[in-house]
């Protein structure tokens, strides 16, 4: 069983690996995080704002304080949906964090249109987790 989470920011990530690494316990499964990063257009699609390396760097920070070793995968892209719609076809399960139980802007907007696409997605909501 694999599990991906795909990264909306560092603290719903955080949640989303923390409840992956739930569902993983015992099961041997492996965790992919998934991070779509839009470079805008102005700047060649090879040469983000960011370094790869100061973001991987972060996400490895990230992926420590949620006591979690995931493969991590960085993709550059000038669109996140599509990105994620393409990568994410042989996941089993995906786990996206959030803030609020559910609402259609942002992480919400994302569960859905996976959904839709035939994706099963869990919605870890950092309301509802503690620790």
């Amino acid at each position: 069983m694999d599990i991906a989470v795909v990264f909306t920011n560092s603290e719903e990530t955080k949640v989303a690996l923390r409840e992956a690494a739930k569902l993983s316990a015992g099961l041997h499964a492996e965790i992919d995080l998934i991070v779509a990063q839009v470079v805008p257009f102005p700047l060649p699609l090879a040469e983000p704002p960011v370094l790869l390396s100061f973001t991987t760097a972060r996400l490895d920070e990230l992926a420590d304080a949620a006591a979690v070793r995931p493969s991590i995968h960085v993709y550059l892209c000038r669109d996140s949906f599509e990105t994620l719609a393409k990568v994410l076809q042989p996941h089993p399960v995906i786990i996206v964090g959030s803030r609020k139980r559910w609402f259609r802007k942002g992480p919400g907007r994302l569960v859905t249109t996976l959904r839709e696409r035939g994706h099963h997605v869990i919605l870890a909501s950092a309301a509802l987790t503690k620790s």
